[in-house]
């Protein structure tokens, strides 16, 4: 494992899991086939690039971005940090930034008994997602500000989403009104 690596086994949920497990065997990925395989659009994963130095893809000659197996599975971890556990892209940093250093102290090497097909020599470094503790002073006033941003947007969300199936529902009652005159 290498400084820049972090390994992902189970973070927390047998879904993710499984979703790892089935990624099939290949040697490389163009961008198209992992955001189908993660669930995101294309653009997003670029982004996460630039937000996540985990996330590197390589590139061809031609700009082509190659993604391995390793890259699909810390997008896939990306994607239940934002998505599913609803961490912020700072706080989906803090905590990748942690499995890394527990993954640095808890890393063992094995040697493998058997070709590369054959995974069942490798042995597994479980990480359990860290609470994001809160940061000191400003940090703690900046993510209660982007809470209550949050929960406005979603309120209002929800009041849009009300009024719209309102009129909708007063629409379809002088429908049938009209009809049945």
């Amino acid at each position: 494992m290498t400084n820049n690596e972090i390994h992902v086994a189970d973070v927390g949920g047998t879904e993710l899991k499984s979703k790892i497990e089935s990624i099939p065997d290949k040697m490389g990925f163009k961008i198209g086939e992992v955001a189908e395989y993660v669930g995101v659009k294309q653009y997003v994963l670029r982004y996460w690039e630039t937000e996540f130095e985990a996330l590197h893809p390589r590139k061809s000659e031609n700009g082509q971005r190659f993604y391995t197996r390793k890259d699909i599975e810390m997008a896939l971890l990306i994607r239940k940090l934002l998505h599913e556990d609803r961490f912020s892209i700072e706080g989906a940093r803090a905590v990748l930034k942690k499995m890394k250093q527990q993954g640095r102290s808890a890393a063992t090497s094995t040697t493998p008994a058997q070709p590369d097909k054959d995974r069942s020599h490798v042995q597994t470094v479980v990480i359990q997602a860290p609470p994001v503790e809160p940061a000191r002073g400003a940090d703690v006033k900046q993510m209660e500000k982007a809470m209550a941003l949050k929960a406005k947007e979603v309120n209002q969300y929800w009041s849009s989403s009300v009024e719209y199936l309102v009129e909708e529902i007063r629409q379809a009652r002088r429908r049938l009104t009209e009809k049945m005159k």
